[in-house]
Formats: structure tokens, sequence, C-alpha cells
């Protein structure tokens, strides 16, 4: 892991990823996984026929709109070297977060999602942001390293500054198998935001995709 100064509650988040990480390796516990059926493999990839990865983790109201058809996008931070994540798949998507950067961890064969990337905020707790260049639907993504049961985190929706809904992303107590988030019954997303997260160790993103 790179230091870049972040305190010590936030460095025992990070040192408890990478814990958990070589101990599935270890123990054999880790399979890696490749993309979603219908998913490409690198970032940003076109697939006309994907499909978004699918959860039961949604809930609340959703505004509801007609299908639209578009370029199916995937980015899952498999071609990025250890370091901030921002605008490197602007226009489609940037990432930000309130306090320092959000960083790729290659943390993702222990944890079940696309490898070897995953993305975390500095201290894996700090809300986490993503902004779409153009509106989106069909959205997913996968929570990562979750290792707490119940609400977890919440995904707040928004279109253009109007708020959509809010949908909660509810942990298992198994921090080797990803949270599956979809958002695919908002249409025209502008922009989400990964708040409230709770998890004891905090939590990664990985495979985001959308159509736009």
């Amino acid at each position: 892991m790179k230091g870049h100064g972040f305190p010590a509650k936030e460095f025992f988040r990070r040192l408890h990823f990478w814990f958990i990480a070589l101990a599935a390796a270890f123990l054999g516990a880790a399979v890696g996984a490749s993309c979603s059926p219908g998913q490409p493999d690198r970032p940003g990839e076109v697939n006309d026929g994907g499909t978004p990865a699918s959860g039961d983790s949604d809930a609340g109201s959703a505004d509801a709109g007609p299908v639209h058809a578009g370029t199916r996008v995937t980015i899952n931070f498999d071609d990025l070297a250890s370091g901030p994540v921002t605008n490197q798949y602007a226009p489609a998507a940037t990432f930000s977060t309130t306090q320092g950067t959000v960083d790729t961890l290659s943390y993702a064969s222990y944890f079940n999602s696309s490898r070897p990337n995953i993305i975390c905020s500095q201290g894996c707790a700090e809300p986490l942001y993503v902004d779409f260049g153009t509106p989106v639907s069909e959205l997913s993504f996968r929570a990562v390293g979750v290792t707490d049961s119940g609400v977890i985190a919440k995904v707040r929706v928004l279109r253009n500054g109007a708020l959509l809904g809010t949908v909660d992303i509810v942990g298992i107590g198994a921090n080797t198998t990803p949270v599956a988030v979809s958002l695919a019954k908002f249409s025209d997303v502008t922009r989400i935001e990964v708040v409230d997260i709770t998890d004891t160790q905090g939590i990664g993103l990985d495979d985001f995709a959308f159509t736009r």
C-alpha cells in the first residue's frame, strides 16, 4: 500500500484489507472472478449486449423512466496502476471523495470481483461520489470487503442535483462475497453518492456498469 499521510485509524482500515487478502490467499479461500456475463473485460469497453449486475440490495422509491438504447460501459479499474482515481474515465464517469483521494487497491481477487483492482476512499469509510458526463441508466456496481451484516452504507441517486431516491447497501457478514448493488430502476442518473459507510473495516467498490 502506498502511504500518503492518512490518520492511524484509516491506516488500520487499509491494513485490515491487506490482512484479509493475505489470509485468503494462504488458505486458498479466494477464487478470482471475471466480469459478469455480457460485461467486457476492460474498463470503458463497449458491450452492446451486456446486462447490469443484479442484486437485492436496492430499496426505496425510484423515478422510473423509459428504457434507453445506448452504449453499455463497464469500469473495473483493472487497467490502472496504483494511485488516485479521478478523471481517467471521463467523460463517462469521474470519481471523488470528501477527504484525500479515491485510490486503486489490488485486492480484487481476494474479494471475488474483477482482478486486480478495486477502489477505496482514503480510509475506506469516507463518502465516495461518481459523476456521469451524460445521464446513465441500468446502473450497477459491487461493494467489496463488507465485514458487517445489515445496512452498512447508503447510495443517494441524483439527476441534475435532484434526489431520485436512496438505496441501502446491505452486508451479509462475509467479506469475501461482493454485495451487488443494482440501481437499474433509476433512469437518467447524473450522480451517485455512497455515504453513511458504517462497516467496521470500511468498504471498497468495483465493477461499475451502466448504459449511456
